[in-house]
């Protein structure tokens, strides 16, 4: 099991690079609006009318002219060519030219950013400012608080981050979201204009449906038979052409998700199905989806070797060389799959995740990968550490990313050097900045991919082809409204859900893949089950049903 953690939390941190951004999610619209700036926002609750728009906007720049800095600890997952660590980093370059604020950067190297957070904390030595304290600190933001080692920022951000406050206020999901299950605003959140829908998903190869008079299959019936004509007709070596995460159960839930269920990897197995905390091995499409998949590798048309590839996304290796054709992959993966394809035929489309019989309706779908309007992994804690005398140009620093000057800094950088606008009066980037070769390695190189900022995460769509802008609204015809908010659990809560839950989890990681392969009869699964229950799963439950009570009640 720590293997598979480990395994993921780096694939993770690989999908962050290439994806919009992650980290939790919410239904969106099947088709994505045109990016806007600000200006172009309407506001229901009639926000603008009770904050003027030229306070929020009234930034004096430079915030100091005296020599102020801060140093802010940020893991960093990312180094390409041109850019090794934030200091290359177009936005803090301009925040300091603008603002005459300088900031320093502790990153720990990758693999390493737990342990270094862990003792970092201990010591009591840390910075300014951390990002992904979220993420890191054990118990939870409120004891993050009780502990001194992040401040309470409410009436801080009243007082001078009237930008922020308003973005984090407009709509009382995204105030819920900011929030501790107690009201503390813990941090500077990123916020995004609207919630990003599946930025993973199925995939299937369109040049062999193409090649084979195959009508892109609907429900599960279809995808064996589509199955069954590449493995005969096109996987190499017949090694299989349905690739699974390691676990049988994919992150973004894309083939899992027909049978409302999640794997333990998205939110350690549990559910917000209705307002009821549940535990998705308990439930009765677990049992079905295994034996659904049991029945495929079986017929041979599961990759053979799934249990010995990875968590997450399929080895490119599989994928670039014709041994599977029905795969996860990230939306901005596909153009890169292309370009090292042995095939130069290859052509990977987005794949509803397929309808368990032809009378299920999407509309009685509930999960898949999803995002939510704030991305708390992504967000940043201000420290005890800062003195008081420099809290106020703390806040306003932050503050101005907001604004909406900062707003379009923080996502396209500078109009005339990385972006101009278009005949719709659009910011777009311009060839300089999409020199890069990737548009990720241009959001982290001249913009902020993920942090705690305002971001218009549609803005890379633009450049992309459109198979990969259509994914978005292939993949979101399904629902995900059961898939488990951020809940919080106390310190005490959380030290007796890890110690239930570690060991359910393991049990439940290593059987399904054997329920899969055939290692374990079905005969066995209600015996299987029992054991989950005997292992007090019902504490466990009862522990996230209290923590999902406590998310729906904030503000």
């Amino acid at each position: 099991m720590k293997k598979i953690l480990a395994f993921l939390l780096a694939a993770l941190m690989v999908m962050g690079l290439f994806a919009g951004c992650t980290n939790g999610g919410d239904e969106t619209s099947a088709t994505p609006p045109a990016s806007s700036t600000p200006n172009d926002e309407k506001n229901d609750d009639n926000q603008d009318d009770e904050i003027p728009p030229y306070e929020r906007n009234a930034v004096v720049l430079p915030l100091t002219t005296d020599a102020v800095g801060f140093k802010l600890w940020i893991a960093n997952a990312t180094a390409f060519d041109g850019f090794g660590d934030y200091y290359d980093n177009f936005f803090f370059q301009n925040m300091e030219l603008r603002t005459g604020v300088k900031m320093d950067f502790i990153s720990p190297s990758t693999g390493t950013e737990n342990e270094t957070f862990q003792l970092m904390i201990t010591s009591q030595d840390y910075p300014d400012f951390l990002q992904g304290v979220f993420t890191y600190y054990v118990g939870g933001m409120d004891k993050a608080i009780e502990d001194e080692v992040i401040i309470r920022l409410n009436e801080l951000a009243e007082q001078y981050m009237p930008n922020y406050n308003y973005h984090r206020t407009r709509l009382p999901e995204i105030e819920r979201l900011s929030l501790t299950d107690t009201g503390n605003l813990w941090g500077v959140q990123h916020i995004v204009d609207r919630p990003q829908g599946a930025f993973i998903g199925l995939g299937i190869r369109q040049d062999w449906l193409d090649d084979a008079g195959l009508a892109t299959p609907g429900t599960m019936d279809e995808l064996e038979n589509v199955l069954s004509v590449f493995k005969d007709n096109y996987t190499l070596d017949s090694t299989g052409p349905l690739w699974l995460p390691m676990t049988g159960f994919s992150y973004g839930s894309s083939l899992n998700g027909s049978f409302n269920v999640v794997g333990t990897m998205v939110n350690q197995g549990f559910m917000n199905k209705d307002g009821v905390a549940t535990y998705a091995p308990l439930e009765q499409g677990y049992k079905d989806y295994l034996m659904m998949l049991a029945d495929w590798y079986q017929k041979g048309l599961v990759y053979r070797d799934f249990t010995s590839d990875a968590p997450v996304l399929p080895n490119t290796e599989l994928v670039t060389n014709d041994k599977i054709g029905v795969y996860d992959y990230v939306y901005t993966f596909s153009s890169m799959y292309a370009i090292s394809a042995a095939d130069p035929a290859y052509h990977l489309v987005a794949l509803t995740t397929p309808r368990v019989s032809a009378d299920q309706s999407y509309s009685d779908i509930h999960v898949r990968q999803q995002q939510f309007y704030i991305r708390s992994g992504n967000s940043m804690g201000m420290t005890t550490n800062i003195p008081d005398d420099k809290l106020e140009i703390a806040c306003r620093y932050w503050d101005y990313p907001f604004s909406d000057d900062g707003i379009i800094l923080g996502n396209y950088g500078v109009e005339g050097e990385t972006f101009e606008y278009d005949e719709n009066n659009q910011p777009q980037y311009n060839e300089f900045a999409l020199a890069m070769g990737n548009i990720s390695y241009t959001q982290v190189k001249y913009a902020i991919h993920n942090g705690p900022t305002y971001c218009i995460w549609s803005r890379e769509l633009a450049v992309l082809d459109a198979d990969q802008q259509a994914c978005e609204s292939i993949w979101g015809v399904a629902g995900s409204e059961w898939i488990m908010p951020e809940v919080t659990l106390t310190d005490a809560e959380g030290r007796e859900f890890t110690s239930i839950i570690s060991d359910i989890n393991t049990l439940v990681s290593e059987n399904a893949p054997r329920f899969i392969l055939g290692q374990k009869s079905f005969d066995e699964y209600d015996a299987f089950v029992a054991q989950i229950n005997s292992m007090n799963v019902a504490r466990a439950v009862e522990l996230q049903q209290n923590a999902l009570d406590r998310f729906n009640a904030r503000g």
